[in-house]
């Protein structure tokens, strides 16, 4: 590896880096610049160290979030991860753009400590404590002496990151999810300002999603029924969850303070018409045969279910792509973003 960037370097030739090119949703692996050369690191697949009681993992590249995932149940280690909605993607590749799950540690950058990075002359650093012969502390602690370096390599091509840390979560005791569902168009102004402060304050856990779909005439579409001889926008609401909007969310840890912060939001949404809140509760170290579909993602459970779900509803023939904008966490401004799009 870092012959190849020295020589590159050298020579002007600029290099495509993707770890397993999974990233559909903003971009893919096809490079941008003309006279590029791709530069795969889906063959540097190894978990290099996973520990229970620090909580965290060693990965290189080409881990993907499911044999991350299997390399956890594989060594019976009470531990959970944070997946994106689809599972196929790259570790390092997620966090390095930005990418987000569900779960406490959703923050996929904010969980990022420590990194391996190959530098355009060839030279290796390694950021944190990682720059410390013999330094147990690499992905314990974040910081290192000086500036941290680790942002320089996300978003940028100013390295190639061949080793990364991430922050894994204990396994709770008990796990709660489930979703706010309102029915009004108006509604999205009141649900995120009763929801915000809930998230802020720590009461809502882990980083809840708000789906917005249209409410069909003659009922809504569930995701298991038959729409083989309905319009595309008759189907559009079974491949989302049901509610004009649905906000998931979520909470972790012993059961009385999960119970406890589930009263806190009922009792917070309790004023807005027409909601409902369903909810559903499990044990720490539930498997995925024992859930609800729409629960595996915040309980770090890798899947292909929205993906499938399209497929199922539109067939082969569909794809999509994410855009990202960033809003302040207000009705008004949430009211405003659904209006424009």
């Amino acid at each position: 590896m870092q012959q190849i960037v020295r020589i590159a370097g050298e020579l002007g030739v600029p290099l495509w880096t993707s770890s397993t090119g999974r990233n559909y949703g903003y971009g893919g692996s096809a490079p941008v610049v003309n006279g590029a050369i791709v530069l795969s690191l889906r063959r540097m697949n190894r978990i290099l160290e996973i520990d229970e009681q620090g909580a965290y993992a060693l990965v290189e590249p080409g881990v993907r979030f499911f044999d991350l995932y299997d390399g956890i149940k594989e060594r019976g280690l009470k531990l959970w991860m944070s997946v994106p909605d689809l599972g196929w993607g790259s570790v390092v590749g997620n966090a390095l753009e930005h990418g987000y799950g569900y779960t406490a540690d959703g923050d996929h950058a904010g969980a990022v400590c420590g990194m391996e990075v190959v530098l355009a002359d060839g030279e290796v650093i390694r950021t944190g404590l990682g720059a410390m012969e013999n330094s147990t502390l690499w992905q314990r602690h974040k910081r290192g002496f000086g500036p941290s370096l680790d942002s320089l390599f996300m978003q940028s091509n100013f390295g190639i990151v061949t080793k990364m840390g991430v922050w894994l979560m204990p396994e709770p005791e008990t796990f709660t999810t489930g979703s706010v569902i309102c029915h009004r168009d108006e509604d999205i102004t009141d649900l995120v300002d009763t929801v915000a402060p809930l998230v802020l304050d720590g009461t809502i856990q882990g980083l809840p999603l708000s789906v917005s779909s249209p409410e069909p005439e003659g009922g809504r579409v569930r995701h298991d029924q038959d729409t083989s001889g309905m319009t595309k926008q008759q189907k559009l609401p079974a491949a989302f969850p049901p509610g004009r909007w649905d906000a998931r969310v979520s909470f972790y840890g012993p059961q009385a303070l999960v119970r406890a912060r589930e009263e806190v939001l009922r009792e917070a949404v309790a004023h807005i018409p027409g909601v409902t809140v369903e909810l559903r509760h499990y044990p720490g170290d539930v498997t995925a045969d024992r859930m609800h579909p729409l629960d595996l993602v915040p309980a770090g459970i890798f899947n292909m279910f929205l993906l499938d779900m399209m497929k199922r509803h539109f067939g082969d023939r569909i794809g999509h792509v994410d855009f990202s904008p960033a809003i302040s966490f207000t009705g008004a401004a949430a009211a405003r973003h659904e209006r424009m799009v």
